[in-house]
């Protein structure tokens, strides 16, 4: 595996340990919100991001 490579996977898994780190944040402030409207539009959000997720670990996984 040449350098670019590794630099090219180690950006990604950051990338995605920065989308586990925001999905939580999303969660944690649409669980702690009184405004309803703000609190769904973040779970929506959340749910998103965790498909997004669930989809890459999957294909991790295939790998």
């Amino acid at each position: 595996m040449t350098l670019e490579t590794q630099i090219k996977l180690m950006s990604y898994d950051r990338l995605i340990d920065e989308l586990h780190a925001l999905h939580d944040m999303y969660f944690d402030f649409a669980n702690s919100t009184d405004n309803i409207m703000a609190g769904s539009s973040f779970h929506i959000a959340a749910k998103d991001l965790e498909t997004l997720l669930n989809k890459y670990e999957t294909r991790e996984e295939q790998r």
